[in-house]
């Protein structure tokens, strides 16, 4: 087999991917084109959510599969108790939600979170 010659200061080491089923707070990372809940949201969560806005605040409230403008919520991911939705583009594109991590808080039969309050996954690792 032949060998590569690389010189080791053009080596870039990759971090490990992140996942929020280990925090102990309900957290709620946007993506691109799909939210995903830890494990401590469990007890927020529905069989589907209903989006909604403030200016301040993004809001999923509970929502039944043939409700209109509902997104559902699949569970279990690859064993884990990780629930994932697909994120309106609208909240993306309009109302300009970035893409990381927000902790949520209860509100009614859901939850909230600040739709410009961002937060550092690692300060709340067990």
């Amino acid at each position: 087999m032949e060998e590569l010659l690389i010189d080791l200061g053009e080596l870039e080491e990759v971090e490990k991917f992140f996942t929020t089923s280990g925090l102990r707070i309900p957290v709620v990372h946007i993506g691109a084109a799909a939210v995903s809940f830890n494990r401590a949201c469990h007890s927020l969560l529905g069989e589907a959510i209903q989006w909604f806005t403030t200016p301040e605040y993004v809001i999923g409230l509970q929502a039944k599969k043939g409700d209109k403008n509902a997104f559902l919520l699949h569970g279990d991911v690859n064993g884990c108790r990780i629930h994932t939705a697909y994120i309106p583009a609208v909240l993306r594109r309009e109302k300009k939600i970035g893409i990381g991590y927000y902790k949520l808080y209860k509100y009614k039969n859901g939850f909230a979170f600040k739709r410009y309050e961002q937060i550092n996954p690692a300060d709340y690792l067990n």
